[in-house]
């Protein structure tokens, strides 16, 4: 009869950092907590939405490096058969295969884009993607409008450490010094004697939903001139009085209200 000692091992294969990394216990360790992330991950989408799953959980740097500790893992264990022979392969498919999903998964989340496409049936088709990301959009001076990334769910910029963004058209450096993730800009128009710009504040209700929905509309404004509501847009345009009466502005509406 003849007997194996781990002496015939190559002498990386009794490395105590390879026998930790292609261990069992190691994998179950990191099935276990995947498993309980996946329920968090369940639970916070389910208390709250999609994207802060995906911020506190499946897209949290901690869960990266636990996917890529398993891939170790994984690679490790399929190595501590080395020499492979024929009853090997079933075992090696079995490890490339979810090592693949694993690359794949990796190379998804950090540099892939996920987002939205609405098609409409008898519409032509669409070519616009709607991402649910935040952005910063600068007018430069050169008319080109540049956006830049603004999700600080993980870091958010302080006056000690604020985030460049880079270099101008004027040659001046752009950066955030700071951020409020709870901040809210509303207006807030006051009459004036003479002068100054229509206003006007409405509130919607809708029946099916039963939403109370209200704002502040500036005649003409770029920014505030409009509100929108899925496919329904108001909007207040300033216009002409017949001779002999005051100016007056008047709020539109386009699209399909709810109802």
């Amino acid at each position: 009869m003849v007997t194996s000692n781990s002496s015939e091992q190559p002498a990386w294969q009794r490395n105590p950092i390879f026998e930790f990394f292609a261990s069992l216990k190691l994998a179950v360790v990191l099935l276990t907590m995947l498993i309980v992330a996946a329920i968090a991950g369940t639970l916070y989408e389910s208390s709250f939405d999609a994207k802060v799953a995906r911020a506190y959980v499946y897209g949290a740097p901690w869960f990266n490096l636990w996917l890529v500790l398993l891939g170790a893992n994984l690679a490790c264990s399929a190595f501590s058969r080395w020499p492979w022979r024929k009853h090997h392969v079933a075992f090696l498919i079995t490890h490339l295969g979810i090592i693949t999903l694993l690359i794949g998964s990796l190379i998804g989340r950090i540099w892939g884009i996920e987002g939205t496409m609405t098609l409409f049936k008898g519409e032509p088709p669409a070519n616009r993607l709607l991402v649910e990301e935040r952005q910063l959009r600068v007018h430069d001076v050169d008319g080109i409008v540049k956006g830049f990334p603004a999700e600080f769910l993980h870091h958010p910029p302080t006056p000690q450490h604020p985030r460049d963004l880079g270099p101008l058209a004027s040659g001046a450096r752009l950066s955030i010094v700071d951020y409020a993730p709870a901040m809210e800009g509303r207006l807030n128009p006051k009459p004036l004697s003479d002068g100054g710009v229509s206003a006007l504040h409405f509130t919607i209700a809708t029946a099916m939903m039963n939403q109370h929905l209200e704002s502040w509309l500036l005649a003409d404004d770029p920014q505030n001139g409009n509100f929108s509501m899925g496919l329904a847009k108001i909007e207040l345009k300033r216009g002409t009085a017949p001779q002999g009466h005051p100016e007056r502005s008047e709020a539109k509406s386009k699209g399909h209200p709810y109802g």
